[in-house]
């Protein structure tokens, strides 16, 4: 779930008390320090939201939130009166979303339900046949093997409904930008109101294309008002699909690809050009 752009800034010359700051070297994916921070990082990407909640303008059953995380999009969704089930496998990330939750109308609490649960284990209690289930943000990547991709459609296909909508939202592998940038470092740079902190992320990929995986190496710098740093590391593992091989994989899982996006605005891909990220659209098979 990383931003698929980055943002050079100008770093902040401000007075820093050394003795305040701490480097702390940090295993978790989406917990702890790292959910705490999450939000301060990814806040200001809202591009998406008008797009998902047209979507879901029309069903009549929930939508279904996969890896929801601290609620970037069940939280609007609920507020434009949408019923969601917010899925996400991470406490850490849901205890954010439900801290954020208590601050809202009692409208918007009561249209969400947390479901802590791994994706790859889907079954949920909810008896719906769900009319939209989103993948959003570059949630898909997290699952690196395709045989956890398949469990996952396969999962999702038990619970969508007949007439259901299935949109997978994922960073488009630019091969000739991805050697490029190989072993590059960049940066994210974002001034949280809401956490009143600066929080700067240092962004670095290796990528290995013989197994079509990203390994991530992240530095992330919280900057305080008073000039207090605190220093963070952290690693993870994404994939990279290519649109052929994710239309395989939804055939596999017995659904049909209806139409790929290269824009939150609804620009058709060409697969022609490059771009910087694709939604896939797919239905059940019996229904396209």
């Amino acid at each position: 779930m990383f931003m698929q752009a980055f943002f050079t800034h100008t770093y902040p010359r401000r007075p820093v008390r050394r003795d305040d700051i701490f480097r702390e070297q940090y295993t978790g994916k989406y917990t702890g320090i790292f959910a705490e921070l999450y939000d301060g990082l990814f806040d200001n990407f809202t591009e998406d939201i008008e797009f998902y909640t047209k979507l879901a303008k029309n069903i009549n059953t929930p939508v279904l939130d996969l890896c929801c995380g601290t609620g970037r999009l069940c939280l609007p969704l609920a507020k434009a009166g949408h019923k969601v089930v917010a899925v996400d496998s991470q406490q850490d990330m849901l205890n954010i979303l439900q801290d954020k939750m208590k601050k809202e109308k009692q409208e918007v609490r009561n249209n969400i339900q947390i479901v802590k649960r791994d994706i790859r284990k889907l079954k949920l209690s909810v008896h719906h046949g769900f009319e939209l289930i989103l993948v959003s943000f570059n949630s898909f990547l997290h699952l690196f093997t395709q045989e956890d991709q398949l469990i996952v459609l396969r999962n999702i296909r038990k619970h969508i409904g007949n007439k259901g909508l299935l949109v997978i939202d994922v960073n488009f592998p630019n091969v000739e930008r991805m050697l490029e940038d190989d072993g590059k470092m960049k940066f994210f740079y974002n001034v949280n109101n809401t956490l009143k902190k600066t929080i700067i992320e240092y962004y670095s990929s290796k990528y290995n294309f013989s197994n079509q995986t990203e390994e991530v190496s992240i530095i992330i710098e919280e900057l305080s008002p008073d000039g207090t740093v605190r220093k963070f590391l952290t690693n993870d593992t994404l994939c990279f699909v290519f649109p052929r091989e994710i239309k395989l994989l939804l055939e596999l899982a017995d659904f049909d690809l209806i139409d790929v996006l290269c824009s939150y605005k609804g620009e058709k891909f060409n697969y022609k050009d490059n771009v910087e990220f694709l939604i896939y659209l797919a239905c059940p098979k019996s229904q396209k």
